[in-house]
């Protein structure tokens, strides 16, 4: 990017979490913080990093089975709400009306606790070259003040821009209402694709698209899958308003970025635990928070947030 130094992120972990991390290769009947059986309810938009989770943790812990719902981050708050899952994972805590709701339902309150910061990624297909955009014009585009990609750029593709997101209650649209300031999008410029899987091939498919997706699809440089989506489509870099940090310069969804607070739309994870403080749920939740969980959402290409991280530049 333009002017800008390329940064790795690193995360302070001990050597012993490490090696032991690399190594390791709602309802339900919860015995302990390490065995039983339980169900929980995880936003579509984050089921890579989630499912990375799992595989460590019942690796470790075989009599262990968390049973995952991968659906919208309504529908996996509603899920908690109605004790069909012991856990949420999502990006937002629930909100004071929701706490008191479950209070007065069960008598106490879910505990949540940030595990991560993640951003929202706008993808093209490879044909659309106008990967570089600022924040007020990726702003002008959700609220229709600019439809078309030749009203950004003369030599651009001549077709009105679709934007295309997962599903109607996905936690993407949220942050890009919040984002561009917005109570509602225009349904009629908008794709509802099912799925962030399904975005990413309607991105390969159609010239004129703007999709929407978790960054964490295309994040994981270990993972193969992930950079096979990213090779088939263009990652957008943003540049931040004016005054704010970073302003100047574009930035893509990348770790450094999150941490210096330069990539426009971040949002923070958490872990919402409506289980007891002894249960297989309560017990994943702590493996979540811990260094190794960390560790494996840092691998995942998320933001950790409850281990220190420090930034190493690497060019100039």
């Amino acid at each position: 990017m333009k002017g800008l130094g390329i940064y790795q992120l690193a995360v302070l972990l001990s050597a012993a979490s490490l090696i032991q991390a690399c190594a390791g290769g709602g309802g339900g009947e919860e015995r302990s913080n390490t065995a039983g059986e339980v169900t929980i309810s995880v936003d579509e938009t984050l089921s890579p990093v989630i499912e990375e989770e799992l595989k460590v943790f019942h690796a470790d812990y075989p009599e262990a089975t968390i049973t995952p719902l991968y659906v919208s981050e309504q529908e996996a708050i509603r899920a908690l709400m109605l004790d069909s899952s012991k856990v949420a994972i999502a990006t937002r805590a629930l909100t004071p009306e929701e706490e008191a709701q479950f209070k007065k339902t069960y008598q106490y309150t879910p505990r949540s606790i940030k595990i991560a910061v993640d951003a929202v990624a706008l993808i093209l297909n490879k044909a659309n070259h106008d990967t570089l955009l600022t924040a007020e014009e990726v702003r002008s585009i959700f609220r229709g003040e600019v439809t078309r990609w030749d009203e950004m750029d003369d030599g651009n593709i001549a077709d009105e821009i679709k934007i295309v997101f997962d599903n109607p209650y996905s936690s993407t649209i949220s942050a890009v209402k919040k984002f561009a300031d917005m109570e509602r999008l225009d349904s009629s410029r908008m794709v509802a694709a099912q799925r962030n899987t399904d975005v990413i091939s309607y991105v390969e498919e159609n010239p004129n698209a703007l999709g929407i997706i978790g960054v964490n699809w295309i994040s994981h440089p270990q993972d193969s899958a992930a950079q096979a989506f990213l090779g088939s489509i263009n990652l957008v870099g943003i540049a931040p308003d004016q005054g704010k940090p970073g302003h100047g310069q574009y930035y893509k969804p990348y770790q450094a970025y999150l941490a210096q607070g330069y990539y426009p739309i971040s949002r923070e994870v958490f872990a919402i635990n409506a289980g007891m403080n002894v249960g297989l749920g309560t017990g994943f939740v702590s493996f979540l928070a811990s260094e190794r969980g960390q560790l494996i959402i840092f691998r995942g290409g998320l933001l950790p947030a409850r281990q220190p991280v420090r930034l190493i530049n690497i060019q100039e």
